[in-house]
């Protein structure tokens, strides 16, 4: 019975102790003093992350892809370009182009 008894109490401790250990973790993140530099770039990458590519691209990328696969050259242009019209982070924007530009020599060879 004593056993049973001290086993409980021990787990209850542990309990408390770890909800304890939780909060001060989280009141330490919360309040966490930061520079003016590091707030600017935490609020920069919020923007962008608020920007990030639409449904749109992403299907019309995937089409792009699965045209070219299937040589239907013309049709992955439209698709890149249409992607790239809906497009909003600046490195997704470069990748479109640099496909766009590799479709395009396609295109011309094939002519």
């Amino acid at each position: 019975m004593k056993t049973l008894d001290l086993q409980r109490r021990k787990s209850g401790i542990a309990r408390w102790t770890f909800r304890l250990a939780l909060c001060v973790l989280l009141y330490g993140l919360a309040f966490a003093q930061q520079t003016p530099a590091q707030a600017a770039i935490v609020n920069h990458s919020a923007v962008f992350d608020r920007l990030r590519d639409t449904r749109a691209t992403e299907r019309n990328w995937k089409l792009a892809r699965d045209y070219e696969r299937q040589m239907r050259y013309e049709l992955a242009r439209q698709h890149y370009l249409l992607a790239l019209a809906s497009c909003r982070s600046e490195s997704t924007q470069t990748q479109l182009r640099r496909e766009l530009e590799s479709i395009d020599l396609q295109i011309r060879t094939m002519r």
